[in-house]
């Protein structure tokens, strides 16, 4: 049976069928019906959570709040989300990456604060990838002093989930040679580092510095010295 009784609209009137600029109905669902005609209502986002030209300011690649007048209503967006704003035509070449200020779904306001970027110049053709933390050192990142918990020749493993800047120095009296006499990372022993002043000087200072890869454990090895300060960027 079809058709209709009085004023009940029976399932064989109803058009579900996804339509563009369809704007009469019967049209059951919100994807099909379009009430702003577009010849395009239902952009195509591969992976992103938005595509858009600014209206109609640009925005300089750089750091620090960077707002987007998307145009794009109603999206996911919410305040500390990391993404990443790309030039359509030369993604890989100007790009932003930070964390999303706010979001207005109601006027498709964005505003970005970017951590890192690529290139120079002010453009309009930007989008908008959804990303997740970049494990870039110093990004997210502070000095710590950890003189109190580092000890010569002990294993310190890195399990901050990025890579983490060490910095070691090292004194000695007299004419102690090799204050920093070797380091070891994820199991590499890198050898022959050596102290700082002559060596009939009172005191001499070593200092070593490495960059420690995220899973991987280090230590330092050296003999006749003390720690002076034991730094990490973590």
């Amino acid at each position: 049976a079809g058709g209709t009784t009085g004023s009940v609209v029976t399932t064989d009137d109803v058009d579900d069928t996804p339509v563009d600029a369809a704007t009469t109905a019967p049209i059951s669902s919100n994807w099909a019906y379009d009430h702003a005609a577009s010849a395009n209502p239902h952009p195509e986002v591969s992976g992103l959570l938005a595509s858009f030209s600014l209206h109609p300011a640009t925005v300089a690649v750089g750091t620090g709040e960077k707002t987007f007048a998307t145009g794009v209503l109603g999206k996911a967006f919410f305040a500390g989300m990391k993404v990443i704003a790309a030039r359509s035509a030369t993604p890989t070449d100007y790009w932003m990456y930070g964390s999303v200020t706010s979001y207005d779904p109601d006027t498709g306001a964005l505003v970005i604060d970017s951590e890192l970027f690529k290139g120079m110049g002010s453009f309009s053709d930007w989008k908008i990838y959804v990303s997740g933390e970049i494990a870039a050192p110093g990004v997210g990142q502070t000095w710590t002093n950890v003189t109190a918990t580092r000890s010569l020749g002990e294993l310190n493993a890195n399990s901050t989930g990025k890579p983490i800047f060490v910095k070691v120095i090292t004194t000695a009296a007299g004419s102690t040679y090799g204050l920093v006499g070797a380091v070891e990372i994820a199991g590499v022993t890198f050898s022959g580092f050596v102290h700082s002043g002559a060596t009939s000087v009172p005191a001499t200072i070593g200092v070593v510095e490495m960059l420690v890869p995220n899973g991987s454990a280090y230590r330092v090895y050296s003999e006749g010295a003390t720690i002076f300060r034991w730094l990490e960027l973590r």
